[in-house]
């Protein structure tokens, strides 16, 4: 049985599971300096400033995850992972953090924006390592 747990991501309860092998492909591998705080666009990204901070429990709800790893990644401001090829699997805005001893994370973002003609809502992915 796959190990789950419970990401509160922006005051969100997320149930999640730990990113499949076979999932890994498009994902950059962690750097080695991976903290719990994480700034994902550069710095002249336009768009709405956002900041997401959050605590990762095991399945007891109750028992901080420390040292756990997150890839995210997001679309920019128009909705758009990469103007440049527009594929989500080389994502500009994207990072990594690694939750503390008491199992939070901070994240300094931009607002994304929802998928150009979609009314699927704008969001952040996060990939537990």
């Amino acid at each position: 049985m796959k190990s789950r747990f419970l990401l509160i991501l922006g005051g969100a309860l997320i149930l999640a599971s730990p990113l499949m092998a076979q999932d890994e492909a498009p994902f950059p591998p962690s750097p080695d300096n991976v903290s719990a705080t994480a700034t994902l666009p550069p710095a002249n990204e336009p768009g709405e400033s956002l900041t997401i901070r959050g605590t990762v429990y095991h399945t007891d709800g109750t028992t901080p995850f420390a040292g756990l790893i997150l890839y995210l990644y997001q679309t920019d401001r128009t909705g758009v992972y990469n103007s440049t090829n527009r594929s989500w699997r080389e994502p500009r805005i994207r990072g990594w953090i690694k939750t503390d001893e008491s199992g939070r994370y901070e994240i300094q973002t931009i607002m994304p924006g929802s998928y150009p003609g979609s009314r699927n809502p704008a969001h952040i992915h996060a990939v537990i390592k």
